[in-house]
């Protein structure tokens, strides 16, 4: 594949010559190079960056923070882009990581002006129609989205999410742009390839495309609002769906005490320890009993009410569990707490892992290191997700493919047991799981679902025997009448290519030059007109395409360091 196969639509092109940029500005030169990325500036940018810009700033960075900084100069889409990188920590090294961790949107808020426009627009009404009251000033702002606070007509307080204007195109293209970026990594960079950096890009798409569409957020929250409605103790604001639309989303205004200000929560009376087990519960509750969780529970989403109940917001971000990974989970904590590594093995791979045998016994051995100085020690001592992230890394090693789900709830857990623990140092999620995944696995073999189950592969096991002879029936046909094929797919030899097209185009290249310098020469001798300077000028404009062509490859080869 080459940089020209890409959409070459203007503003394509022009956001390509941007990232480009950037990186070369950050001293990437050689990434750039390596995938054949300088195509897409002039030859005098190309001489003058990679003779200046490539040297910037080296000593005083890392690659690690210059890779972070990059991220953030190319904005809302590399910034969360880089933050879904940040939580995989089975693919991206460790320093990479807590850099990734630190990226920031620093995104003013768009004006009022604009934001009405899109509100009236989606709304198909003047905001003084539908609100008493409405905020000119954003209570927060972000790439995708800012928020004002407002008042129906009808007195309720709300909040309005409203999508900035051209977010949508933005995204796009640089998705785009990441996709044929991920394939030239992999074609060009052949030890990139075990990372996958087409399927994290899908990913990313995914998630960036749920995230812009606020009816997918509005069903998210009224899905947890529905799931805590008779759950004491927790609160999910109500989605107002006659006002919300893919780009506007108006809920229900809860106000109270981030859940992270410790001292603010005991100065209005309330008890931090209590409220750390609610949360808690909570997020087990709806992961255990629903398959489902919130996947950016960071406490700016998290709030304590003055009622003593703890609110949470923005559900944008949510993972899923099938009902097998659900069960799978519940194993796995049971087999965490009883040291059985063999049950923690086969409940990684029932979760989704894609684990080889060959390196079963010494993860098995790795496992053990884990968790055997957990041995006798209190429950509460346990570090259950600090322990979960630390499995993550050990399968890390083996360059085990890992669901995205579960790296979300990884990541989410974490998050979740931080809080708690500032809240209550002496908090045991292990504790309060424990009873929920004993419960779900009672449910999982209760002997009517058992029945249904194996009604269920009776029938399955039907089809596939009716099936069966039609199904051998061509394939023999297939053989007998030479039919069957067998595509072979040859890997590795993507290098050997790349080389032979560039020693196929220098080749070609020379050819032209000399074809140039022997016709400009003929022109010469013939003293064709017109002239210039008393020669022709037919053949001064051929030796100077001929000279500039040759200082072109001359430059290509030193840069190779191939002579």
């Amino acid at each position: 594949m080459s940089i020209f196969t890409i959409n070459r639509t203007y503003r394509n092109l022009q956001r390509l010559q941007t990232i480009v940029n950037v990186f070369l500005r950050h001293g990437f030169g050689e990434l750039v190079e390596r995938m054949g990325l300088t195509g897409v500036m002039s030859l005098g940018r190309r001489i003058v960056t990679f003779n200046r810009v490539e040297k910037i700033d080296r000593p005083q960075f890392s690659i690690a923070q210059r890779f972070r900084l990059a991220f953030e100069e190319l904005g809302p889409c590399f910034v969360k882009f880089g933050q879904i990188l940040s939580s995989r920590a089975d693919i991206i090294p460790e320093e990479f990581i807590e850099e990734l961790k630190l990226l920031q949107e620093h995104v003013p808020p768009f004006p009022f002006q604009q934001a009405k426009e899109v509100i009236e627009q989606q709304l198909k009404a003047r905001i003084s129609d539908v609100f008493e009251d409405f905020s000119e000033h954003p209570r927060a702002a972000a790439s995708i989205a800012q928020v004002h606070f407002a008042r129906l007509n009808s007195g309720r307080a709300v909040v309005v999410k409203v999508q900035r204007p051209g977010i949508d195109t933005l995204i796009q293209t640089d998705i785009n742009i990441l996709r044929n970026l991920a394939q030239l990594l992999e074609r060009y960079i052949p030890e990139s390839r075990q990372y996958n950096p087409r399927g994290l890009v899908e990913e990313f798409a995914i998630s960036i495309q749920r995230e812009l569409d606020f009816q997918l957020e509005a069903t998210n929250t009224e899905r947890f609002r529905q799931i805590f409605r008779d759950y004491p103790g927790v609160y999910v604001p109500e989605v107002f769906y006659d006002l919300t639309t893919r780009r506007v989303l108006t809920l229900e205004r809860i106000e109270g005490i981030q859940i992270d200000r410790v001292d603010e929560l005991r100065a209005a009376g309330l008890d931090p320890v209590h409220i750390a087990a609610v949360a808690g519960r909570a997020f087990l509750e709806t992961l255990l009993t629903h398959g489902v969780f919130h996947a950016d529970p960071h406490p700016g989403n998290v709030f304590v009410l003055p009622t003593g109940d703890v609110g949470i917001v923005d559900f944008g971000l949510t993972g899923r569990l099938d009902e097998e990974q659900m069960e799978a989970l519940a194993n796995l904590l049971i087999a965490l707490i009883t040291q059985d590594y063999a049950r923690m093995i086969q409940e990684l791979i029932n979760l989704g892992y894609e684990i080889p045998e060959e390196v079963i016994r010494p993860l098995r051995g790795d496992l053990r290191d884990l968790i055997e100085p957990y041995y006798g020690r209190p429950l509460q001592q346990f570090d259950l997700a600090h322990t979960i992230a630390r499995i993550v890394d050990i399968v890390s090693r083996y360059h085990v493919r890992i669901p995205p789900d579960f790296l979300l709830l990884t990541r989410a857990l974490m998050i979740q047991e931080g809080i708690g623990r500032q809240l209550d140092p002496e908090l045991d999620l292990v504790r309060l799981a424990a009873p929920m995944a004993a419960d779900l696995l009672r449910r999982r073999y209760h002997p009517r679902r058992m029945a249904r189950e194996a009604y269920s592969t009776l029938g399955e096991y039907r089809e596939l025997i009716r099936h069966l002879p039609k199904q051998l029936s061509a394939l023999i046909r297939k053989v007998l009448h030479g039919e069957l094929q067998l595509d072979v797919v040859h890997r590795g030899l993507e290098s050997v290519t790349r080389e032979l097209d560039r020693l196929g185009n220098r080749i070609t290249m020379s050819l032209v030059i000399s074809a140039l310098i022997v016709g400009s020469s003929l022109v010469m001798l013939s003293r064709t007109p017109p002239f210039l300077f008393g020669f022709p000028a037919l053949g001064i404009l051929g030796y100077t395409i001929a000279a500039i062509m040759a200082l072109w490859l001359i430059v290509a080869i030193f840069k190779s360091g191939r002579l």
